[in-house]
């Protein structure tokens, strides 16, 4: 029989029925490319840097790059002009103002995420912290979110490996649906529903699959 399982983070329901897995489907397969090292035609590799926007930061600052971050060309958001918002009520817009970068995670072009060694994917990390804070304390950006797109499947038009940073003048309602649910919790019950949640989950000992250091799965 199926459940209906609240998540206690966002108070939305889901629903688990583990029948579903035997219904018929056919599975879509998708052969992994054979890509070389250096594509002459890519945008994002080296040597191809004039093919891109004006870089807005690399890893290192100094010889060859490891990671480089450049203006979306086709980006959702750009410019920091004004975030009046204007229209009556029920039809509410504003300018397309904010942030939409690309972050170049490798120098290869046949470079996978999931096939990084640990410190070029720290690096990788390191540049998405740096891009957060940089962009956060702007003053007409609300929230910033990093996003990766990988295959064709899921509407990535570069193979090489990258990811992308949008920064943008509004609040995202599930942001701040989960701080008020928090919020509430924590009115109601006098601690944190995350720091209940970890050590509810530790205890039962059944959905943990890893925990390093300040950091649980």
């Amino acid at each position: 029989m199926s459940t209906l399982r609240q998540d206690p983070t966002s108070r939305q329901w889901a629903v688990m029925a583990p029948v579903r897995a035997d219904r018929p489907h056919a599975p879509v397969v998708v052969p992994r490319p054979d890509l070389p090292e250096l594509d002459p035609s890519c945008p994002f590799c080296p040597g191809n840097e004039h093919q891109t926007p004006p870089e807005i930061f690399r890893d290192p600052k100094e010889g060859d790059w490891q990671v480089r971050v450049v203006p979306n060309l086709y980006g959702a958001l750009s410019g920091d002009d004004s975030v009046a918002r204007s229209g009556p009520p029920l039809f509410r817009e504003m300018p397309g103002v904010g942030s939409h970068e690309v972050v170049i995670e490798s120098r290869r072009h046949d470079g996978r995420t999931d096939e990084m060694t640990q410190p070029d994917l720290a690096r990788v990390v390191d540049v998405w912290r740096a891009r957060y804070r940089e962009l956060i304390v702007q003053h007409h950006i609300r929230a910033v979110v990093v996003f990766k797109n990988f295959g064709a499947l899921a509407g990535t038009s570069l193979t090489h490996p990258h990811s992308q940073i949008v920064a943008t003048p509004v609040f995202l309602p599930r942001l701040l649906r989960r701080v008020d649910v928090a919020t509430r919790y924590y009115d109601e019950n006098g601690s944190c529903v995350y720091d209940d949640l970890i050590a509810a989950e530790r205890a039962a000992d059944i959905r943990v699959v890893d925990e390093k250091g300040g950091f649980i799965a």
